[in-house]
């Protein structure tokens, strides 16, 4: 009984301090966004009034901003969900359509570093009773990280498959690969690999720690498998009782969030 005492104590301490970082980093969001939004506009519209000197320190602003802005969203959204305050939403949903929207963006990034990214998929791809931004949040990362640690003239491959035991979301990528060692600690808040950025892309740590919360709260699972010098496949496997059509996708979806 004191060993179940002190594991709840423990879990409502971290929750607290999950809670308290959530808090810090939103009152530092609003700050940081306006220091973004005004040297957007000093690069955008005041460019002409500027020295070179000038317009390459404001440059440095911007870039220090995004990219700590970034991070304070990372610190946001991880707090909420380890808290339980972000919720699933699930909702039919059509991933082929998630899929195609998403990657929209991420091939105007993957392009600055000439890399490609080539999507596949089944004919028959049901809708699947899923929180569809928050899996198209999953699939952001998984994107952005194959093309930040990807040379140029590669190509990042996105498939979605339909199995008996479900349909399948892989992100695969002709990048650096990660030594084994370093796997299976990948999914942890704050970790970091040895393998680094190829263009000296910023990371927070908190990424796939993510991506696994979301994944799990959907009842799905994630594995990856890496070969160093080879890239890297993480393959997210979304089970047949997310398929929209079976009649008790409802209560399966509730029981998870109130877990």
């Amino acid at each position: 009984m004191e060993i179940i005492k002190k594991d709840f104590e423990q879990l409502n301490t971290s929750r607290a301090q999950n809670r308290l970082l959530g808090m810090a980093a939103r009152q530092i969001r609003g700050p940081i966004g306006k220091l973004k939004s005004c040297s957007e506009f000093l690069i955008e519209d005041a460019a002409g009034t500027l020295t070179p000197e000038q317009q390459t320190f404001v440059k440095v602003i911007y870039d220090s901003s995004d990219s700590m802005l970034r991070m304070i969203n990372d610190l946001v959204t991880f707090s909420t969900l380890e808290t339980g305050d972000l919720p699933l939403d699930p909702r039919a949903t059509d991933l082929v359509e998630l899929v195609t929207h998403s990657l929209g963006p991420q091939a105007v990034i993957a392009g600055h570093k000439h890399i490609t990214l080539e999507f596949t998929h089944d004919g028959a791809i049901p809708d699947l009773w899923i929180d569809g931004p928050k899996m198209e949040q999953v699939l952001n990362n998984l994107v952005s990280n194959a093309i930040k640690f990807s040379h140029p003239n590669t190509t990042t491959f996105v498939s979605l498959t339909l199995a008996e035991d479900g349909v399948s979301l892989r992100v695969k990528d002709q990048g650096q690969g990660i030594p084994a060692s370093e796997v299976e600690t990948l999914f942890k808040p704050f970790q970091r690999i040895s393998v680094r950025t190829t263009g000296g892309e910023s990371s927070t740590g908190l990424g796939l720690a993510i991506v696994n919360r979301i994944v799990q709260d959907h009842g799905a699972v994630i594995t990856v498998t890496s070969e160093v010098g080879r890239g890297s496949e993480f393959s997210v496997l979304l089970p047949p009782a997310l398929i929209a059509k079976r009649r008790h996708v409802r209560m399966r979806i509730g029981a998870m969030q109130n877990r």
